[in-house]
């Protein structure tokens, strides 16, 4: 797996995480730490896309 791969199945995780402990949408933007991953996270990850990774981590 490359490192594009790598990172956001890191992503992925951290994200399916903060739901199994109940975190809104909201809290989990909040809450999800990128940066050190050398991903900077804009609003359109914000607004569009971290909300469909979470609606899709509970299926």
């Amino acid at each position: 797996m490359d490192h594009v791969g790598q990172t956001f199945e890191t992503v992925r995780g951290r994200s399916s995480d903060l739901r199994r402990q109940g975190k809104s949408k909201d809290g989990a933007a909040q809450l999800l730490k990128l940066d050190h991953l050398g991903w900077q996270p804009n609003q359109f990850w914000n607004t569009r896309s971290l909300p469909g990774l979470h609606d899709e981590l509970a299926r």
